[in-house]
C-alpha cells in the first residue's frame, strides 16, 4: 500500500512539475511579448526625444543667428554714430 501511495504521489509530482513547466513556458512567452512591446515603445520614445532635440537645436541656432545679426547691426550703427561725432564731443556711459 505504501508503494502504491508513493507511486501515486510521484505521479502527482510529475503532473505538477509538467503543469508548472507549462505555466513557466507560457509566462516566459508573455514576458517575451511584453519585452518586444517595451522595446518598440522605447524606440518610439527615443525617436520622439531626438526629433524634439533637433527642433530645439534648430530654434536655438535661429535665435542665436538673429541675436548675432542684431548685435552686429547695433555695433555698426553705434560705430557710425561715433564717427559722426565731432572731436570735441564725448560719449558717457
Amino acid at each position: 500500500m505504501r508503494e502504491l501511495q508513493r507511486e501515486l504521489r510521484d505521479e502527482d509530482n510529475d503532473n505538477d512539475t509538467a503543469q508548472i513547466e507549462a505555466r513557466i513556458e507560457q509566462l516566459q512567452a508573455e514576458i517575451d511579448s511584453e519585452r518586444a512591446e517595451l522595446d518598440q515603445l522605447t524606440e518610439e520614445y527615443r525617436s520622439t526625444i531626438q526629433s524634439f532635440r533637433d527642433e530645439r537645436d534648430a530654434e536655438i541656432a535661429a535665435r542665436n543667428e538673429t541675436a548675432r545679426s542684431l548685435i552686429f547691426s547695433t555695433l555698426c550703427d553705434y560705430g557710425n554714430t561715433l564717427r559722426s561725432l565731432q572731436n570735441d564731443e564725448h560719449v558717457s556711459w
